[in-house]
C-alpha cells in the first residue's frame, strides 16, 4: 500500500529536507517493529536489499514487521510493484524525499540499502543501518582514485561509518572498505563477509526468465543463446548521455548482424541511460528493462561482455564465460584504474568489437584459456554464494545468531582516537604546521582522523592530497540539521555586531551536538583539536564532538590578529571576537610558543583562564627539509581528457590508426567518403595531440589530430518549446547568436553575463551530434540559443510573479549597454596607441587592469578576443601571461607583419619531437629539418607575432616543435623566468605569506638600499596572498625585475632556500616562525626583526641576527650586518628540536 500519514509535498531542495530531518529526529521515537528500504535512491526494488525483504516476508517470525520501501514514482515499474503487494496492509511505499520519508527514516528501527542515505541522515543510537553495498569492485574506489577530489567520497564514508553492519561479498571489498574508504580503526560497526543475499538466486534454475523478458516485449529466439551486454557508465553529464548510446546500438548491431544467427545479442545499460535508451529504435527489442533484477536476467546468461562492471563477479557463479569489452582502457587507467591486472581477470580483454567477435566465435577456446584464471577468480570472490547469504544475514542480525560459514570483520584498535579540524588548506603557515605535524604523529599509537570543508581549489587539493594516508578524512557534507528554532537563536546571536558580548550559554548546543553527529557519524574520539583556531563557525564542531578533551590551537597573537586590518578592513574582527566567546568550552589553548603563550594570557585574559593557556611547539618535515630533490617542477604524465567532437580527414586517405597514443600496434582503415569519425577522447604527447575515435559510432584506435579538422554538426530537429528558467552560474558556457552549426556561427558570448536572469524558452533543437540547445529571450532585450543544461527550469509563475523577475532582471542587468552584442574568439597583436580614460568600457582606462597605461603605450601586445557592445568594438589584451582587460580597437594598431613581441630569459633542457625535429639558423627563415636525439640547453624564449621560439644562441626552435625535459627555473608572478639562485650573487631569501603583517613591502624598501652598497645581491621572495599586487608594483615602480623576484607559491621552497646565503624575516608578529627553524635547520645564516617569537627561536641572538629596530632602517642595517658578519652562531639541532616538539603534542593531548 501507499501509505498517507502525510500530505504530499514536493521536494524544494536539500535545505528543506535538512529541516524537516531536524524536526522529525527530535520528535520521534523509534519504531522497533518498522524495516525501511531503499535500493538505488529508490529507483527500484531489486538487489540484496529486495533478497532479504523477501526472505523476512516469508518469515513468519516477522510477520508483525512493518516494511516500508523508499521509491521514485517516475521511475519505471513500480506501479506494478506496488499493486503486486497492494493486499499486505504490513508493505507501505512512500514517496522519496517527502515530509512522510524523512519521517521513516527518524523512525525506523532498521534501515537497509545498497548505496547511501542522503546527507541530512544520520541514525540515533538505537537505530540499526545494514548497508548491504551493490557489488565487488572492480574500478577503484573511495581515496584510491588518483586525481580526484577525495571529499567526492564523503557521503559514502560517512554512510558506511555510521551503519552496524555492512555486507561483503568477499575478502577482497572487505580489503576496500578497509582501506580504501580508511575505515580501518575508527569503524565501530561490522563487516559480514557473508556473500551478497542477491546472489542466492544463482543458484536456481528458473526457465521462466527468458518467458517474463518476451513478455515484457523483448524478441528473443529460445533456441539461441544469450550475450548479455552490460556496459558501465561512460559519461560526465546524467542528463545527456546521447553519446554511449550511439556507440551501444552501432556495437550491438554489428554483433548482430555478426553473431546473431546462434545467438541473441541483449543490452542491460546503466540506469542514468536508460531512460534515453529505451527511445532509440534499434534498441527497443534487445534492452532489458531497468526495473528487472540484473541477477535474475544472469541465469538466462550464456555469455556476458561487459567492461569495468562488476556484474561479472557475480556471473562467476554461472561458470560460463565472460568477455572484457574494454575499449576505453586508457581513459581509466588516466582518471581511475582498476585493482586487478588484467593479466588476473578470468576472461580476455579486448579493445575493439572485431577482436570481441573473434572470442564469440571461439568461444570453447576461449573458456579452456582462461580457466584457470576463472576457477582462482570464484575462490577469491564468490566462495560464501551457496545460496544461503540472506539466511546468514538474517539468523546474524535479526535473530542474533552465529555467523556460520560466513566471517564477521571487526575494525576497532585500541589507539587513541584524535580529531583534526585542519583549517582551510590553503598554501600558508598553518597549513605547513599541520602536515608537518601529521607527518610525525606515530600511526602505531594514535588513530587521526581529518576535518575540514571540500577542498574546491588546486591549492587546497594539492595540500589535502599531502595529508598521509594513515589519516581518516571527513568533509563537511550538505545542510545543517538544526530547527528553525536553532537557527533562528544562531542568527540571531552571530549577526550582533558587539560580539564581546556574547553569551555562549545562549547558544542551540544541543543542535550543534546533533549537528556533529551527523558530520562525524557518531563516531567517538579521544581528543578534537581545532588546528586552525581561527573561525567560531568550525570550532563549534570541534566543541560539540563526541570527545573527551578539547583543545584549540592559538598560532598567533590572537588579539593583534584580531585587530588586523587588511584593504581598509579587520578582516578577522568578528570571526575572532565569536571564537573567544567560546574558548572557555575548550579544556585547553594551545599557543605555539611560550612567548606567544604570555601574551595571549594577557591579551585574553577576560575570555579565558590563564591556567587553561599553555603551549606546544610546531614540528618541522624533516624527510622533506632533507630530501635531494631539488625540483622546483612537479612531474606531469598525459591528461587524457573526454571530448565530443564530428571529426573531418584534411585530405582523402586511408586513416592511419595506432592501439595507443604511444603509436604503437597500428592498422589502417581505407578512407569513404562517407565515413562518420567522432573524436571521444584527446591527449597531448610529446607536444603532439592524438584522438581517441569511433567510425561509424564503433571504436577503432587513436590518430594523429593534425590529420583531421573538426566538423559542424547539422540541425536535426527544431520545435516549439513554452517554458521559463534561470541561467546557471556555469563558467566557459556560450550564449549563441546562431546555432552552433558552423565556424561562422556568431555568439554573444559567454552566459556569465547573464547568470542567475530570469528566461523565457520558445524553442528547442537538437543537433546530429545530439546535443540539445535551447533558444531563449531575456526581458526582450537578447534572443539566442545556449545549451540546454546552462538553464535551470522552472514551474511556469504566475504573472504577478513573472513580472517581478522581470524588475528583478534590470536591476540585475544594470548597464545592458556593457553586455556583448557580438563575441569572436580570435588571436593577433596589436600596438596601443593610446589610452584616454573616456571610454565607458575600456576596463584598462577604468582602473580595473593591474597594469599602468603609460608604460602599455606602443607596446606589442596580444589579443585573444573581440567583442562588439553598445560603445564599439573591444579587444581583450594581454602583456604575456597578465590581463590588460578591453581596449577600445580606435586606439589599437594592427600587427601584420613578423615582429618580436619579447624576449625572456630562461634556461631549459629541450629535446625535439620525433617527426618534428626542425630548427632554423635565422628568426623565421630557412627551415631544416635534423636527426637530433639528444637533448639541447636553451637560455631564450622569444615571443613573435608568428609564433613563440626557444634559442640556444645559435639556432631556434618552434616550440610546439619540442618537448621541455628539464627548467633550470621558475617563472615569477611578474610573468619572468627565474634562474635558480647563482652562488656568484649573494642571495637573500625570505619564504612566507604576502600579507601586510609580513612586511615584505618593507623588506623590498630596505634592500633596495643595501643593494647600492652590495650590488651583486638578490632577493628571492617565495609565497603569495593578498599582498600580492601591492608588492608588484613596487618591484615595477623602483624598476627591481632584475634583482627582486617575487617567486609565488613553491611546492618545494627548500630547492631554493639551499641554493641562497641569508634567510630573512621581517614580520611585524608571528606565533612561531617555522621559516625560521627550517633554514637553521638546513644551516643557512638567518635574521630577523625583533619580534618575541623570533627572539625566543634565536635564543636572543645566539642562533642568528635580530634587527636593532623593525623599521626599514633596521631591516636595511640587518642585511648589512649579516652580510659582513664573521660571527659564530650556535647550530640548531633539529631532530633533537623535532623529538621535543612531539612529544609535546603528546603530552597535551594525553587524555590520562
Amino acid at each position: 500500500m501507499i501509505a498517507k500519514k502525510f500530505k504530499k509535498i514536493k521536494l524544494r531542495n536539500s535545505e528543506q529536507l535538512s529541516l524537516w530531518f531536524s524536526e522529525e529526529y527530535k520528535k520521534n521515537d523509534v519504531d522497533s517493529s518498522t524495516i525501511f528500504y531503499e535500493s538505488r535512491d529508490g529507483k527500484n526494488m531489486i538487489d540484496s536489499p529486495k533478497a532479504i525483504f523477501d526472505y523476512l516476508i516469508g518469515d513468519p517470525m516477522f510477520e508483525k514487521y512493518h516494511h516500508v520501501w523508499s521509491y521514485v514514482p517516475t521511475e519505471i515499474g513500480w506501479g506494478r510493484i506496488i499493486e503486486k503487494f497492494s493486499n499486505m496492509p504490513n508493505v507501505s511505499f512512500i514517496e522519496r524525499n517527502t515530509r512522510e520519508y524523512v519521517y521513516y527514516l527518524s523512525k525506523s528501527k532498521y534501515l537497509i540499502t545498497n548505496s547511501t542515505f542522503q546527507s541530512f541522515f544520520i541514525p540515533k543510537e538505537e537505530q540499526i543501518v545494514i548497508n548491504t553495498w551493490h557489488g565487488t569492485p572492480l574500478k577503484k574506489m573511495g581515496y584510491d582514485i588518483e586525481n580526484a577530489n577525495p571529499a567526492g567520497s564523503q557521503n559514502v564514508v560517512r554512510n558506511f561509518l555510521f551503519s552496524k553492519f555492512i555486507l561483503s561479498p568477499n575478502a577482497h571489498t572487505t580489503e576496500v572498505f578497509k582501506n580504501s574508504f580508511r575505515l580501518d580503526g575508527i569503524f565501530s560497526g561490522e563487516i559480514l563477509e557473508f556473500g551478497y543475499p542477491r546472489n542466492d538466486i544463482l543458484q536456481k534454475k528458473d526457465k521462466s526468465v527468458l518467458e517474463q523478458l518476451i513478455e515484457r516485449g523483448m524478441v528473443i529466439d529460445s533456441s539461441k543463446d544469450v550475450i548479455l551486454y552490460c556496459p558501465t557508465w561512460k559519461g560526465t553529464s546524467t542528463l545527456n548521455p546521447t553519446d554511449s548510446i550511439h556507440q551501444i546500438v552501432a556495437e550491438t548491431t554489428l554483433l548482430r548482424k555478426r553473431v546473431g544467427d546462434k545467438y541473441n545479442v541483449l543490452v542491460k545499460v546503466h540506469p542514468y541511460i536508460f531512460k534515453r535508451a529505451q527511445e532509440v529504435e534499434e534498441l527497443n527489442n534487445y534492452l532489458v528493462p531497468d526495473d528487472f533484477d540484473p541477477n535474475y536476467i544472469l541465469l538466462a546468461t550464456d555469455i556476458l561482455l561487459t567492461d569495468y562492471s562488476s556484474i561479472f563477479f557475480d556471473f562467476l557463479i554461472t561458470d560460463k564465460p565472460i568477455i572484457f569489452y574494454s575499449w576505453d582502457n586508457d581513459i581509466y587507467d588516466s582518471t581511475r584504474g582498476l585493482y586487478f591486472d588484467e593479466k588476473e581477470l578470468p576472461g580476455p580483454i579486448l579493445s575493439t568489437i572485431d577482436e570481441v567477435i573473434e572470442s564469440i566465435d571461439a568461444i570453447e577456446s576461449v573458456k579452456a584459456e582462461y580457466k584457470e584464471n576463472y576457477n582462482r577468480a570464484k575462490e577469491n570472490f564468490v566462495k560464501y554464494e551457496d545460496g544461503c547469504a540472506t539466511k546468514r544475514v538474517i539468523n546474524y542480525i535479526f535473530k542474533d545468531q552465529a555467523a556460520g560459514s560466513g566471517k564477521v570483520v571487526k575494525l576497532t584498535n585500541t589507539k587513541e582516537k584524535v580529531l583534526i579540524y585542519t583549517g582551510g588548506m590553503q598554501n600558508n603557515g598553518i597549513t605547513s604546521s599541520l602536515l608537518n605535524l601529521l607527518k610525525n604523529i606515530d600511526y602505531d599509537s594514535y588513530e587521526v582522523t581529518c576535518f575540514m570543508g571540500n577542498p574546491n581549489t588546486k591549492e587546497k587539493l594539492e595540500n589535502v592530497n599531502r595529508i598521509p594516508k594513515q589519516c581518516h578524512l571527513i568533509f563537511k557534507p550538505g545542510y545543517a540539521i538544526l530547527t528553525p528554532e536553532e537557527s533562528k537563536n544562531l542568527r540571531k546571536i552571530t549577526s550582533q555586531n558587539n560580539v564581546d558580548r556574547i553569551d555562549s550559554s545562549m547558544l542551540p548546543w544541543e543542535g550543534f551536538r546533533r549537528e556533529a553527529n551527523r558530520i562525524f557519524s557518531n563516531s567517538k574520539f579521544d581528543v578534537a583539536i581545532d588546528f586552525s583556531g581561527y573561525s567560531f563557525y568550525w570550532a563549534k564542531y570541534i566543541l560539540s564532538s563526541d570527545s573527551k578533551k578539547k583543545i584549540c590551537y592559538m598560532h598567533s597573537d590572537m588579539d593583534a590578529d584580531r585587530q588586523k586590518i587588511v584593504n581598509g578592513r579587520q578582516v578577522h574582527f568578528k570571526t575572532l571576537g565569536q571564537l573567544f566567546s567560546v574558548y572557555d568550552r575548550f579544556d585547553m589553548l594551545l599557543a605555539v610558543s611560550p612567548v606567544m603563550a604570555d601574551v595571549n594570557k594577557n591579551s585574553l585574559k577576560k575570555f579565558i583562564p590563564e591556567e587553561k593557556i599553555s603551549y606546544v611547539l610546531n614540528s618541522l618535515d624533516l624527510e622533506k627539509l632533507f630530501s635531494n630533490d631539488d625540483s622546483t617542477k612537479e612531474e606531469k604524465k598525459p591528461i587524457i581528457k573526454k571530448v565530443n567532437i564530428e571529426l573531418e580527414l584534411t585530405s582523402k586517405m586511408d586513416i592511419l590508426v595506432w592501439d595507443t597514443f604511444r603509436e604503437k600496434s597500428s592498422k589502417m582503415y581505407p578512407y569513404k567518403d562517407d565515413l562518420k569519425i567522432k573524436a571521444i577522447a584527446s591527449v597531448k604527447y610529446k607536444s603532439k595531440e592524438f584522438y581517441k575515435i569511433l567510425i561509424d559510432d564503433v571504436y577503432v584506435g587513436w590518430v594523429d589530430a593534425q590529420n583531421y579538422t573538426k566538423k559542424y554538426p547539422y540541425l536535426l530537429s527544431k520545435e516549439p518549446y513554452s517554458s521559463y528558467g534561470y541561467i546557471k552560474r556555469q563558467k566557459n558556457k556560450v550564449f549563441w547568436i546562431d546555432l552552433p552549426t558552423s565556424d561562422l556561427s556568431k555568439r554573444y558570448g559567454t552566459t556569465d553575463f547573464y547568470k542567475y536572469l530570469y528566461v523565457r524558452i520558445i524553442e528547442k533543437a537538437t543537433l546530429s551530434n545530439g546535443d540539445i540547445y535551447f533558444h531563449i529571450i531575456v526581458d526582450n532585450y537578447v534572443n539566442g540559443w545556449v545549451y540546454y543544461n546552462v538553464i535551470n527550469e522552472v514551474p511556469r509563475f504566475s504573472k504577478i510573479r513573472r513580472v517581478k523577475n522581470i524588475i528583478s532582471n534590470l536591476k540585475r542587468l544594470g548597464d545592458k549597454k556593457k553586455n556583448p552584442l557580438l563575441t569572436i574568439n580570435e588571436e593577433g597583436y596589436v600596438s596601443i596607441n593610446s589610452i584616454d580614460g573616456k571610454d565607458p568600457f575600456d576596463k584598462a582606462a577604468n582602473n580595473h587592469s593591474n597594469f599602468n597605461s603609460v608604460k602599455l603605450i606602443n607596446k606589442i601586445v596580444k589579443y585573444t578576443k573581440i567583442i562588439d557592445n553598445f560603445y564599439g568594438t573591444y579587444y581583450l589584451l594581454f602583456d604575456g601571461s597578465k590581463k590588460i582587460g578591453w581596449v577600445n580597437k580606435n586606439n589599437l594598431r594592427f600587427i601584420s607583419d613578423d615582429q618580436i613581441v619579447s624576449e625572456r630569459k630562461v634556461r631549459a633542457e629541450i629535446l625535439l619531437n620525433q617527426g618534428n625535429n626542425k630548427y632554423t639558423d635565422c628568426f623565421l627563415k630557412n627551415p631544416i629539418t635534423i636527426d637530433k636525439k639528444e637533448t639541447i640547453i636553451v637560455d631564450t624564449l622569444i615571443e613573435s607575432t608568428k609564433g613563440s621560439f626557444f634559442y640556444d644562441g645559435t639556432f631556434y626552435f618552434e616550440t610546439k616543435d619540442v618537448e621541455i625535459v628539464k627548467e633550470f627555473g621558475k617563472y615569477d608572478l611578474l610573468g619572468n623566468f627565474i634562474l635558480l639562485p647563482d652562488e656568484s650573487n649573494y642571495n637573500i631569501i625570505s619564504i612566507g605569506r604576502l600579507s601586510v603583517e609580513k612586511q615584505q613591502d618593507k623588506l623590498i624598501t630596505a634592500f633596495q638600499n643595501f643593494q647600492k652598497k652590495v650590488p651583486k645581491s638578490k632577493l628571492y621572495i617565495l609565497g603569495d596572498g593578498n599582498l600580492r599586487e601591492e608588492l608588484i608594483s613596487i618591484v615595477k615602480d623602483n624598476n627591481l625585475e632584475d634583482s627582486v623576484f617575487l617567486m609565488g607559491h613553491v611546492s618545494n621552497p627548500f630547492a631554493i632556500l639551499k641554493k641562497c646565503q641569508l634567510f630573512t624575516l621581517t614580520s611585524a608578529y608571528e606565533g612561531q616562525p617555522m621559516v625560521l627553524l627550517e633554514a637553521l635547520s638546513l644551516g643557512i645564516p638567518v635574521c630577523s626583526t625583533n619580534i618575541p617569537a623570533s627572539n625566543y627561536v634565536l635564543s636572543n641572538g645566539d642562533y642568528g641576527i635580530l634587527a636593532s629596530s623593525n623599521d626599514i632602517n633596521g631591516i636595511e642595517n640587518m642585511l648589512l650586518e649579516s652580510y659582513h658578519s664573521q660571527d659564530e652562531f650556535k647550530r640548531f639541532d633539529a631532530n633533537e628540536y623535532n623529538k621535543k616538539a612531539v612529544e609535546m603534542f603528546y603530552d597535551k593531548i594525553s587524555i590520562l
